[in-house]
């Protein structure tokens, strides 16, 4: 019997970051998580403060360097805030967008058009947690 965790629904979001957006990606890359089953639910243009920006990335406070560009990369241009859904939503989309470093060119969409580890042109929640607080941030 399955379990019911595995039946519900999870919510994820994405952001398709400024140097994806400027490159015109926007519409393949919703294709691409459409193509894999999930669902898209919502879809918002927005510019990142410099404010929300800090506490998009407070996680990386400890950081500084990496810090301070990562909040001027997420403030270079507009994002797309992406809401997806579907079954195991926040894994898939994170297998989806794959990873990208600086010993090899990656995996997933970061892979095929991340310019590089800080330019990943690609945001996704790892979890409903991680979710929640990225929407305290955005809205």
């Amino acid at each position: 019997m399955q379990e019911v965790e595995s039946l519900a629904e999870e919510v994820a979001l994405v952001i398709i970051k400024p140097d994806g957006v400027l490159r015109g990606l926007t519409e393949e890359i919703i294709s691409t998580f459409c193509q894999n089953g999930l669902e898209l639910q919502y879809s918002q243009e927005i510019n990142f403060s410099k404010e929300k920006a800090r506490r998009f990335y407070s996680n990386k406070l400890n950081e500084p360097d990496l810090h301070q560009k990562l909040v001027e990369y997420l403030t270079s241009g507009p994002c797309i805030v992406l809401i997806l859904t579907g079954k195991n939503t926040n894994a898939r989309v994170r297998n989806i967008i794959g990873q990208i470093d600086s010993d090899s060119k990656g995996t997933g969409l970061r892979g095929k058009y991340g310019l590089n580890p800080l330019q990943d042109t690609i945001h996704g929640s790892r979890d409903m947690e991680e979710f929640y607080q990225s929407i305290e941030v955005l809205f």
